[in-house]
């Protein structure tokens, strides 16, 4: 049973070589995510989050049908203000301002799909984070040595980002940017022997 990941992300590829699934990486056309996640058509923020994951690996596995193609989508959320990837180092030092102190959540949705049955397995995961409060000048070296522009929120916990959190309740992995227990529930759930 082949397994195709749809997602360019190392640490999505370190998560699942972590658990010894045996797969491929191969990723589709950009997708419009604002337009997505602004869809209020389509449901909820959870709703809209797997929907985005959806379609991340919609394309790959109508082109490999017979295989299982695993996508994700990881956010930033603040009072349920979404956080992406920062703009400029000014949109940085913004988000990281408004995180530090205060308690956010990290959610990532994942997707399981196989075109040639319609097999299609969805969830959702939320991590509470607690940043601890840090003045300016630390914000700003953090940015200048772990230069975060392609995080979410700005920060990647698994790197230096991890001295600005002072807790976490919740799973840990789904902050990396896969939450890896309902990741194998899913793939066991397809038929694929994961422990």
């Amino acid at each position: 049973m082949q397994l195709i990941l749809a997602s360019q992300s190392p640490r999505r590829r370190a998560l699942l070589d972590s658990i010894g699934v045996t797969y491929t990486v191969e990723t589709g056309p950009e997708l419009d995510e604002d337009a997505v996640l602004a869809d209020e058509s389509i449901g909820d923020y959870s709703a809209r989050m797997i929907e985005l994951a959806r379609r991340k690996g919609q394309p790959i596995s109508q082109s490999n049908p017979d295989s299982l193609v695993l996508s994700a989508d990881t956010m930033v959320l603040l009072d349920e203000h979404r956080l992406g990837k920062p703009l400029d180092h000014a949109d940085a030092l913004r988000m990281l301002s408004l995180l530090c102190g205060n308690v956010h959540y990290v959610a990532t949705a994942a997707v399981l799909q196989r075109a040639s049955d319609g097999l299609l397995l969805s969830g959702i995961e939320r991590t509470e984070v607690e940043f601890r409060p840090l003045p300016e000048d630390a914000r700003r070296r953090y940015l200048e040595r772990a230069q975060p522009w392609d995080k979410a929120g700005a920060y990647a916990i698994q790197d230096l980002g991890s001295l600005l959190v002072e807790r976490i309740s919740g799973d840990y992995p789904n902050i990396v940017g896969l939450p890896l227990v309902m990741t194998a529930q899913m793939l066991e759930k397809a038929g694929m022997q994961v422990l």
